[in-house]
């Protein structure tokens, strides 16, 4: 028989057990939200995006694969799941992947380049439960979308045409994607006011170069630094106006300075990695896109990752600020749209 426990052990047992629980729900939040990239093969060919240029070497993970994740992912607190790419809708079997999540009871968003999106497919989407789908679309201009995105504009148009015709019959919610570079800022107001004629909200994000000298035509000069702040003014204006923009006036404020200098805020403090479980197309666990990951989902719990030494490390390092930084909005807006209240609701 072990030796009894005094009144002093007990007390440092609980203590422990206290200081414990303490970091599960209080040091480290739990995440409301999982972005998921289900493949890594896009029929995009986006100037920005390095994804496309490396292909989908590694095998695909089977839709079954998910089902742990999400029932893990749930049970951690998270109440969405983005599903996203590569190009999602390159999976047969994304309407199995995405009536997994919804059985679990997240909401479902879809973000797809458009290029496959037909009507059926919406259709099929929404019954297997997607509650949202998202399309990527920097602009309406044919010339300037090609620069961009590597394709041609017409299937891209198509697909808008689609979502706009669905949610007038209220079959969908649909929303606009825009990522805002030197080449496009102009233009981003006709896009603005196209979605919000048919219902849809655009969401618009700073484009990143990633510090690659072949992408520097995409951010900010000196010598267009006023028109560039102008635009996103206009704007801002819009959407204090009505106009459906979905980013907060604070977040499109930064943009001009972000791409002309690549910085984040002085101050800013990212909390990203409390919020978000990131996972890419082989189930690697990442603290942000930009970091390395924690551990492979295969081999580990979410739980077990999520809560590890080496995730509160990174965490804190993000926060400091010790990371490439960006201002993407699924970071930097939700410290703006989503303060603490409204993350302490989530967390119930």
């Amino acid at each position: 028989m072990g030796k009894p426990i005094n009144e002093r052990d007990l007390g440092d047992i609980q203590k422990a057990v206290k200081s414990l629980e303490s970091l599960r729900n209080t040091t480290v939040p739990r995440p409301h939200f999982m972005i998921l990239n289900v493949t890594e093969r896009c029929n995009s060919r986006c100037a920005y995006c390095w994804i496309w240029r490396f292909g989908d070497k590694a095998a695909q993970v089977s839709a079954t694969a998910y089902e742990r994740l999400l029932k893990e992912a749930k049970a951690l607190g998270a109440w969405q799941v983005v599903l996203s790419g590569g190009e999602p809708l390159l999976r047969p079997d994304l309407e199995q992947i995405v009536n997994t999540a919804a059985t679990q009871g997240f909401l479902v968003v879809v973000v797809t380049n458009g290029l496959n999106l037909t009507e059926q497919r919406v259709e099929r989407l929404i019954d297997a439960g997607a509650g949202v789908i998202t399309l990527s679309l920097d602009t309406l201009e044919t010339t300037t979308y090609e620069q961009l995105r590597g394709v041609p504009i017409a299937q891209a148009l198509r697909a808008l045409h689609v979502l706009e015709h669905l949610v007038a019959k209220n079959t969908v919610e649909a929303t606009i994607s825009c990522v805002l570079s030197a080449l496009n800022y102009c233009q981003i107001q006709e896009v603005v006011a196209r979605a919000t004629d048919h219902g849809m909200s655009v969401q618009v994000q700073a484009c990143h170069t990633y510090g690659l000298p072949a992408l520097n035509h995409l951010g900010a000069t000196p010598e267009i630094i006023e028109d560039l702040r102008d635009s996103v003014q206009a704007l801002i204006e819009m959407k204090r106006a009505g106009y459906r923009i979905s980013s907060s006036a604070e977040y499109l404020e930064y943009i001009p300075t972000y791409l002309l200098t690549r910085s984040i805020p002085p101050g800013y403090r990212c909390n990203y990695g409390d919020v978000a479980i990131t996972v890419d197309h082989q189930l690697d666990l990442l603290p942000c896109w930009f970091l390395p990951p924690i551990g492979n989902l295969r081999q580990a719990s979410l739980e077990s990752l999520w809560f590890s030494k080496a995730f509160t490390i990174l965490r804190e390092a993000m926060k400091r600020g010790e990371c490439p930084g960006c201002w993407l909005i699924c970071s930097a807006d939700w410290e703006i749209s989503c303060p603490g209240p409204i993350r302490q609701s989530r967390d119930g």
